[in-house]
């Protein structure tokens, strides 16, 4: 409230106080003096309230009320006289803060044009080094077109190299230059076809190749492309019927077939059935042979796969009673004595054996005295390719299954009674 009066008074105050600028002077500490008989101020009742209030607890005199006024006065001009600094200096930043601002938006600008320059530049780098990029995916790819071109010519030249061993029957080598042909590569059908067209090519040579072929075809594990193989092989070999080393070849084709079922129980089924389209009519065909006395393509076949011989064997050397009745059985035991090995023969001799046995108990000095002929003949081979002992047992268990027919009859007796017959016949 005090403050409030103090403002209007000085306002009030403020128009005439400077009127009596001249009337008062500063001493020398700064103190105002008054200068007499300088002026007359009228002072009207208000203002003297309000001076009143000013010097209230004072006594309101001349003297009071004017040193009351010049202090006031003094106050306002010294607020008066910081308002109006203030103001200048205000006035005065408004320049520094005008060119702070210039200079503000003069860097803004800068930068931005710098940012702008620099995306430009950017640009063109990335622009450049995307060129750069393109230029070395086109090499890379034509460098890579050039490896494909390459990697064909290879597994070419190892499918050359592979049918090549193949036909010289060299299958550790084929199979080595198989492995660098499938290397990395899926199993080509085409391929495998071309070989097999490939050992037919020649008819001199398509007997071993085949052979070749197929000892290939058994070392492969991948089982889908030796069923390809076979099944491509036996095409051929229906095409060329009745040749006695196709027939043979066709019966190892089977077993092969059929072994290969161990290693792909996925494709039993279909290796079965080409092991019985293979292997059932050749056998049907080689026993009817044999009853007439047609043993060259089962010698043929046991000579050159002892082995797989040895797998059809019982089969081949076993009729039924009918056609043991009928057959020509001299001409029967003839196949015997075409085999090299002297444990086939002597298996041949002891499947014979037990079926004189069974079909002829009652009689069977005619069957005797052919199987005493064969085993003559058993027995030179052995002398003439000097066999060892191994062989030599195997002649004495031959002759000993002469005995146990008739009392008192054996080997020897069945030998001499076939040799006078023969005498009789000339």
């Amino acid at each position: 409230m005090g403050r409030r009066t103090g403002h209007r008074l000085s306002a009030a105050l403020l128009g005439w106080a400077l009127l009596l600028w001249g009337g008062s002077e500063r001493g020398v500490e700064g103190q105002f003096q008054n200068v007499p008989n300088q002026c007359t101020v009228q002072v009207g009742g208000d203002l003297m309230k309000q001076l009143g209030r000013m010097t209230e607890g004072r006594q309101l005199t001349c003297d009071n009320t004017w040193t009351t006024l010049l202090l006031t006065f003094h106050e306002t001009r010294k607020n008066l006289t910081g308002c109006l600094e203030r103001e200048q200096r205000n006035a005065n930043d408004e320049p520094s803060t005008t060119f702070c601002q210039t200079l503000l938006d003069d860097a803004k600008r800068q930068a931005q044009q710098e940012r702008a320059k620099l995306s430009a530049d950017a640009d063109r780098n990335a622009q450049a080094v995307q060129l750069d990029l393109n230029k070395v995916r086109d090499d890379a790819r034509k460098v890579q077109a050039e490896l494909d071109v390459v990697k064909r010519a290879q597994r070419e030249y190892c499918l050359e190299l592979v049918v090549t061993n193949i036909g010289i029957g060299d299958a550790k080598q084929a199979h080595k230059y198989h492995t660098l042909y499938t290397q990395g590569q899926p199993a080509d059908r085409t391929a495998y076809e071309e070989m097999v067209q490939f050992v037919y090519r020649k008819v001199e040579y398509q007997n071993v190749r085949v052979g070749y072929m197929l000892d290939f075809a058994r070392q492969l594990n991948d089982a889908n492309m030796r069923l390809l193989i076979y099944e491509r092989l036996h095409e051929q070999m229906l095409k060329r019927p009745n040749i006695a080393e196709q027939e043979g070849l066709a019966v190892v084709l089977a077993f092969d077939a059929l072994d290969a079922t161990t290693d792909a129980p996925a494709l039993t089924a279909q290796l079965q059935a080409l092991y019985m389209k293979a292997f059932d009519p050749v056998i049907k065909r080689w026993k009817q042979q044999l009853t007439v006395g047609e043993w060259r393509a089962v010698a043929l076949f046991g000579q050159a796969y002892p082995a797989y011989f040895k797998r059809i064997q019982t089969q081949l050397m076993t009729v039924d009673a009918n056609v043991w009745k009928t057959m020509d059985f001299p001409k029967f035991l003839l196949t015997i004595n075409t085999i090299p090995s002297s444990d086939i023969r002597l298996e041949s001799f002891r499947l014979v054996f037990e079926q004189v046995k069974r079909y002829n108990k009652d009689n069977p000095d005619t069957h005797l005295k052919a199987l005493a002929r064969e085993t003559e003949v058993f027995e030179r081979f052995i002398e003439r390719k000097k066999l060892g002992q191994d062989a030599q047992d195997r002649l004495t268990k031959v002759k000993e299954m002469f005995k146990g027919f008739g009392q008192n009859k054996d080997y020897e007796h069945y030998l001499k009674e076939a040799r006078n017959a023969k005498g009789r016949r000339r």
